[in-house]
């Protein structure tokens, strides 16, 4: 195996699983306000990733999607969230340390989290976010969703309402170069 393939794989599940390790235990070894408040990212954490992907999936079963604004809003959060339980983590362990070696480990695995996260997060929710508007077109209301970066093309999809669009893009013939008018 090639160095990087196994950095890749150390970066994508060692790292979080030796740092989810870490906050279990700072869950069950800690008291007072520390344990709270790891209680309360990771709850929060673990609320958006159900909500983002468990509700993805739940409603592609409908033949729904997340509107783009809203699963972007979800991916920034988890990713914020993510650093925040890392570090929080890592501090709440610092009064804790009584081997090298688990300092070593945990303090190694949310550095190569943190660095994968800042780096390439930004990069994931800026490719996430897509103009979006909701257009009328031959009494048929319809989302209007850039498609790709820089703007390649626009994909039209039922509109369902604020939160969700149909997964199915709708093919408009006939359509001005301009697009559709935008609805009132």
């Amino acid at each position: 195996m090639e160095p990087i393939t196994v950095l890749y794989w150390l970066c994508i599940l060692a790292a979080p699983a030796v740092l989810l390790l870490a906050a279990v235990r700072c869950l069950y070894l800690d008291r007072g306000w520390r344990r709270n408040v790891l209680a309360l990212i990771l709850g929060l954490l673990v609320g958006a990733l159900l909500l983002w992907l468990g509700g993805g999936w739940v409603l592609s079963r409908f033949g729904l999607a997340w509107r783009a604004w809203l699963a972007s809003l979800l991916l920034g959060a988890a990713l914020v969230l993510a650093v925040l339980a890392a570090a929080f983590t890592v501090c709440s362990l610092v009064h804790r340390r009584h081997h090298l070696a688990e300092a070593l480990l945990v303090d190694a695995s949310a550095l190569v989290f943190l660095m994968v996260i800042v780096v390439l997060g930004p990069f994931l929710w800026g490719a996430s976010l897509r103009a979006e508007r909701v257009v009328v077109w031959q009494g048929q209301t319809l989302l209007e969703e850039e498609r790709g970066f820089p703007r390649q093309g626009v994909d039209y999809y039922d509109y369902r309402g604020p939160l969700v669009r149909g997964t199915s893009s709708q093919l408009l013939l006939g359509l001005p170069e301009d697009g559709p008018p935008e609805a009132d």
